[in-house]
């Protein structure tokens, strides 16, 4: 069953998985798997609902009721600041569409309004920017990028250049190193949910426009009823009469089928009787020429600037919806959560004088009972296939059955397939033989020693093996400590575990994801 995400439960995830980051893995695995079996337990006989999707909209859910009523959720914080925002810019606008409408109608019987600049100031002038939109989003079709209004890529790009230049500053390396993770996570939502967050300030604008256009109106039409006002056109450029008529004809296409010349727009007469020639003034002008502008004026502003707005308001709306309902939650961050779901915790037991390392081997890995494991779907635990890449240094020491059993439990994965990767082969050769052994529905997992510090060379690596593999393959780098004699297997430190972490969320790669295989140690 496909769960109905709103953006509100896209911010919590996101708060969620920011709060997990420096969390211990085995406090997420064992609070993970808790949430999983409640959800478990909820669908018993109804083996369909568990899916991914399902699984995040119960984790998410448990860890709304961990928090209670007490903590404001950032959904609910956007969901309140945004309809106060929309209300605050659609009053904002009729103030200021109805104010500048209203100063600009002041008639005070010697110089009628002029119906020119009418059209030019409320009319053509958002034309102009609502062309702006197809215009920019043709050109991101062009570019082969994803469409986003152009304030809001400005300012996504300058926070991202931003973080960039003072990530290569004269800071400390642990701060460079947090900048450029930060210009990551940015790079890696647009990727996940595109414009998605982007929508909601797209509608307050039409918001905007709407507030704006209805204020226009509503002075017009006031003005029109409640005093004695006249229009009146007048242009260097355009003396002819005919001229004039025939581009108000064209102007009036869209509302001329139901009011004709003379009730929805000035006919040719009317037209040749309210010519403003300012050696004459206006004693020759005809009354009824005067007063017949202000219909057509109505309708230029409601066809022209009015409707659009509501038009971009409501296909704001469903393009969300669309989003919201296509959105596909398969990224790193969203897999590990479900990984932790599905994997049963694990108790190991070893003899306490013996080297960590040494007794992980000797130990016993036994699934802990859970009294409802019985009742659990096999589909809730079933395990995915997984290329495995090794490097040549570490192919012939890595135990095929203990790097299995640590890839199920710690990844969920299944190494269907083991790839050498030699360090005489270019990177062209290597990525091409891994494109070649990888399956359809496959993922990789890349074995990595973390305590070598990760360089230049790895990550040119990883950036052109997404260039060919496509960018939603789950890349899994799987850290382990320094080898020992005994076994290759060793536990992890924890501030190089935060060093590889930190660098490989700076590629701002959504489908790129880093695990330790043993637990950490300090």
């Amino acid at each position: 069953m496909k769960c109905n995400w709103q953006i509100s439960d896209i911010l919590d995830l996101e708060f969620f998985f920011h709060q997990d980051q420096e969390k211990n893995e085995k406090e997420l695995q064992k609070r993970d798997r808790a949430i999983a079996l409640r959800a478990c337990e909820s669908s018993v006989g109804n083996d369909n609902l568990i899916s991914e999707d399902y699984l995040l909209r119960s984790w998410l859910q448990g860890r709304r009721r961990q928090y209670g009523d007490q903590v404001r959720l950032p959904g609910q914080i956007f969901t309140e600041l945004l309809g106060i925002c929309g209300c605050l810019f659609l009053i904002g606008g009729f103030l200021v569409g109805g104010g500048m409408a209203w100063s600009f109608l002041a008639y005070a019987g010697i110089t009628p309004v002029n119906a020119s600049m009418y059209i030019v100031l409320f009319v053509v002038s958002q034309v102009i920017l609502l062309g702006l939109i197809p215009f920019s989003f043709f050109a991101a079709k062009l570019r082969g990028h994803q469409w986003l209004p152009f304030t809001s890529t400005l300012l996504r790009r300058g926070i991202i250049w931003l973080s960039a230049r003072i990530g290569r500053g004269s800071l400390s390396g642990e701060s460079r190193q947090w900048f450029a993770a930060l210009s990551g996570q940015l790079r890696r939502q647009k990727k996940v949910y595109g414009s998605l967050f982007m929508l909601p300030f797209f509608r307050i604008i039409q918001l905007l426009g709407i507030g704006f256009n209805l204020g226009v109106l509503a002075a017009t039409l006031l003005k029109v009823t409640t005093t004695d006002i006249a229009f009146g056109w007048q242009s260097t450029l355009a003396q002819s009469a005919g001229t004039v008529y025939n581009l108000v004809q064209i102007i009036a296409l869209p509302w001329s089928w139901l009011l004709p010349a003379g009730t929805g727009h000035p006919d040719l007469d009317q037209i040749e009787g309210s010519h403003l020639i300012l050696k004459e003034g206006i004693y020759y002008l005809s009354s009824d020429a005067l007063v017949s502008w202000w219909p057509f004026l109505c309708m230029a502003v409601l066809v022209y600037g009015l409707l659009p707005r509501v038009f971009l308001l409501f296909f704001a709306s469903l393009a969300k919806r669309t989003i919201l309902t296509r959105l596909c939650l398969d990224s790193g961050l969203h897999q590990q959560v479900i990984r932790r779901m599905r994997t049963p915790a694990i108790a190991t037991e070893a003899e306490a004088d013996h080297d960590r390392s040494v007794s992980f081997l000797q130990s016993r890995s036994v699934p802990m009972v859970e009294t409802n494991v019985a009742v659990e779907p096999a589909a809730f635990t079933r395990t995915e296939q997984a290329l495995a890449l090794i490097p040549e240094e570490l192919y012939d020491d890595c135990q095929s059955e203990v790097f299995i059993e640590l890839i199920r439990g710690c990844a969920g994965r299944e190494p269907g397939k083991c790839l050498m990767l030699e360090d005489e082969l270019e990177i062209d050769l290597l990525v091409e033989n891994i494109k070649n052994e990888l399956g359809s529905n496959e993922s990789i997992l890349f074995l990595q020693e973390a305590w070598q510090p990760p360089i230049e060379e790895f990550f040119a690596f990883l950036r052109q093996l997404r260039s060919q593999i496509g960018e939603k393959v789950l890349i899994t780098v799987c850290l382990i400590g320094r080898p020992v004699r005994e076994t290759i297997f060793t536990p992890v430190r924890e501030h190089e575990y935060g060093v590889w972490k930190q660098k490989l969320t700076g590629m701002g790669d959504p489908w790129l994801q880093c695990i330790c295989l043993v637990e950490c140690e300090q």
